[in-house]
């Protein structure tokens, strides 16, 4: 998933000029924008609960050029309850469930690396100072 496509079409669907008009209408610091675009991630959690008038199929899938609103989709209304969008909403929590999942295993192993990286240090100063 592109994530700057991403960040793009929510500047887009509200009318948002650049990064720092994005970050306040998300509620982050600026350089918050800046990070995400470095690391290549998101705070899905954050942008579901803020863009919950964009069409995830749109949000997400780079295929779909068109701006697509909830509650309008060119000039035809749109019924606000259409459930078109729930596979789409299941799709995106269960993405951000495995992202969670990831992220806790990754932490787990940086830690695991972490302590593994301090033994040999110590152990290579004990070895120094012998």
């Amino acid at each position: 998933m592109n994530k700057q496509l991403i960040i793009n079409r929510i500047k887009s669907a509200n009318n948002l000029k650049n990064d720092s008009e994005l970050a306040d209408f998300l509620g982050v610091k600026k350089n918050t924008i800046s990070n995400w675009k470095a690391r290549d991630t998101l705070d899905w959690e954050l942008v579901l609960s803020k863009c919950d008038n964009l069409d995830l199929n749109w949000l997400i899938k780079e295929e779909i050029e068109e701006v697509i609103i909830i509650g309008k989709k060119k000039n035809n209304l749109v019924e606000e309850n259409d459930e078109t969008n729930q596979p789409t909403l299941n799709l995106v929590m269960s993405m951000y469930r495995d992202l969670a999942v990831d992220y806790g295993s990754l932490k787990k192993e940086n830690e695991i690396l972490h302590k593994a990286s301090e033994s040999s240090e110590t152990n290579t100063n004990i070895e120094k100072d012998s």
